[in-house]
């Protein structure tokens, strides 16, 4: 989301944590920028920050480094931006409704929702026609 001014650097930075620790590695490094948001969304600089987390994590620093330095995940990170806007996200968490074999979305989620508003959508993407 672009008005999270780190958002791009958090996601590269758990996105390494997965490709080094895999699934426990993604998960461990997200729960804790998710938890610590307000501590590093206006750094200029956050790259200290979640270095610290990922060794906090169990990470190994010079892998994680090496992912962080080489762009590693900055295609599929732009690849996911690009979608996002097209599928008219403006938040997170966005969530994307699509009947099964539909070739364009049934409805759009941004943010929190009463539980009741997902139920319906979901009765009516996938009633038969």
């Amino acid at each position: 989301i672009p008005r999270l001014m780190r958002g791009p650097h958090a996601a590269e930075a758990v996105l390494c944590a997965g490709a080094i620790g895999g699934r426990e590695g993604f998960v461990s490094l997200q729960r804790h920028l998710y938890a610590t948001q307000p501590d590093w969304r206006f750094l200029r600089d956050i790259g200290p920050f979640v270095r610290r987390a990922a060794a906090e994590a169990g990470l190994n620093p010079v892998d994680f480094d090496e992912c962080i330095s080489r762009d590693a995940m900055a295609p599929l990170i732009a690849s996911d931006l690009r979608l996002g806007v097209s599928l008219g996200a403006s938040g997170t968490p966005t969530i994307v409704l699509m009947a099964p074999g539909a070739s364009e979305r049934s409805d759009l989620f941004s943010g929190t929702e009463p539980l009741s508003r997902y139920e319906e959508a979901l009765a009516h993407t996938t009633s038969p026609n």
